[in-house]
Formats: C-alpha cells, sequence, structure tokens
C-alpha cells in the first residue's frame, strides 16, 4: 500500500499546493534540487508522510500536546506535509537563512497551518531564548552527533525526544547521555530509509 493511500483528500490536496509553492519559488531561492513534481513527491514529501506515520504508531508521541523544534528546516521538509497531517500542539521551524524564512511563512499563511512558527534563528542560540521542546526533528542539518549536542539543552525536562532521519539502519556510536529507544524503517524507490529517535539519559 502506498504511504499516499493514509491521508485524506484534503491533506493530499494540501500537500499539492505546498509543491506548486516549491516550484514556483524554486527558481529564485534554490530550495530543493529537484525541478519536478514527481521527484518532489517521491523523494521529499514521501519522508514527511512515513514520519508523520511513525508518530503515529509510536506510544511515546501519542499527546497532542507536544511542542516540536524543527532543526535547519529549509524548504519545510519534512516539517510542511508532516504539520499538515499532524495538527495538534506547536511546532517551530528553525531557519537562519532570510529567503528560506520568507519562504516558510508564506506557506503557513497560504496553508493556514496553526500554531506553526518560523524562528530565524541559530539552533546553537535557541537556549539562550529559553526555546524547548518535547519533540526536536532533524533531516539533513548536521551530522547526527552534533544535533545531539545542540538539541540535549532544548528538550522539556530531559525527558523529550530527538527524532533524526538517516540512511542507515543504526549509528555508529552514542555520547554517554544518550540512547537509542527506537529505529523506524521504510523504503522510497526501493531505498532503505530509517528515522532514529533518542532518548536522553536523565
Amino acid at each position: 500500500m502506498s504511504i499516499f493511500n493514509l491521508i485524506s483528500l484534503e491533506q493530499k490536496q494540501q500537500i499539492e499546493y505546498f509543491i506548486e509553492l516549491i516550484l514556483k519559488w524554486n527558481s529564485k531561492v534554490n530550495l530543493v534540487g529537484f525541478k519536478n513534481r514527481e521527484d518532489i513527491l517521491n523523494y521529499l514529501i514521501s519522508d514527511s508522510l512515513f514520519l508523520a506515520d511513525f508518530f503515529k504508531k509510536s506510544l511515546v508521541f501519542k499527546s497532542k500536546k507536544l511542542t516540536f523544534i524543527d532543526l535547519g528546516a529549509g524548504a519545510g521538509l519534512p516539517g510542511i506535509p508532516f504539520r499538515i497531517i499532524h495538527k495538534a500542539g506547536d511546532y517551530y521551524l528553525v531557519e537562519i537563512r532570510k529567503k528560506r524564512a520568507i519562504f516558510l511563512k508564506n506557506v503557513i499563511f497560504k496553508l493556514q497551518l496553526s500554531n506553526t512558527y518560523v524562528l530565524e534563528e541559530l539552533a546553537q542560540n535557541l537556549f539562550e531564548y529559553h526555546y524547548s521542546a518535547d519533540i526536536i526533528i532533524a533531516r539533513a542539518f548536521k551530522p547526527y552527533l552534533q544535533v545531539l549536542k545542540i538539541a540535549y539543552p532544548l528538550l522539556k525536562k530531559r525527558k523529550g525526544r530527538v527524532v533524526i532521519l538517516a540512511n542507515k539502519p543504526k549509528p555508529k556510536k552514542l555520547p554517554s547521555n544518550w540512547q537509542l529507544e527506537t529505529v523506524y524503517s521504510y523504503q522510497i524507490e526501493e531505498k532503505s530509509r530509517y528515522f532514529w529517535s533518542f532518548k536522553p539519559n536523565i
């Protein structure tokens, strides 16, 4: 069964509109490397839908009032499609690059995504501004060890989770203050991909 069969018609329409916005802006801002709808859908949007499926199936993420921080949000992947499906809680897209931040704000406005915000800050500075989250998400942001280092002080009460998109089944090593709690695997065009969910050792 295709992952796209698991979402509603309204969600599909919003995702299609999001792709249109990417294609419209891409020539000026260079948001993504793919230049056509099919590749964006198959290679970028799919990750977001599998992420939503991962959250749906995991007991850890059942609360409806979670706060998310998406590090290095870029063109809004996986954040925007994930947000179209998972509307509960607050979602912060962290993007320091001005043009991409403007794009994200435009998308949020046009798709009317509630409780979804853009932070034009360096991820490393978020703690200084007292931001915190239950879930921190990273896709193609920095190597996972750097992500974990940045994320650790941002997790609420040290009981949150960090979810990283990866191309390997498990990390080679972990700092002593982290443990790999869950691995969610899926395939796109016969290529295996993974979400690593990390839990801090308290």
